[in-house]
């Protein structure tokens, strides 16, 4: 287990990683950080990705916070895109914009 930390202003961040493992023929790995609520596995090759979005996590979770919860999923570029451009044509923010179709019947 690798344990690592990062510092947003004042506030430090301490995230652990495991070894990688096989499971079901993808290669994992485990990560966790308790100020952020996480606390699983990941595709192996996720992993760097994670680690370069952390201090925007604890960004997003300090707004939270204040504004609700959030939730994370993963999408391809070219469909971000595309929701990116229809919610600027709606005239919303993209998590507006994901909110209202998403909680619409």
């Amino acid at each position: 287990m690798i344990t690592n930390t990062f510092t947003i202003g004042s506030r430090k961040y301490e995230y652990k990683l495991g070894k990688p493992f096989q499971e079901e023929g993808e290669k994992l790995m485990h990560f966790s950080c308790s100020k952020l609520g996480i606390d699983q596995d990941f595709l192996a090759e996720d992993i760097p990705e994670l680690i370069l979005d952390l201090p925007n996590m604890a960004y997003n979770l300090k707004q939270s916070v204040k504004q609700g919860t959030f939730i994370r999923i993963r999408i391809k570029t070219e469909e971000k895109e595309i929701i990116e451009k229809k919610a600027m044509d709606a005239g919303k923010t993209t998590s507006a914009y994901i909110r209202e179709r998403a909680l619409s019947t």
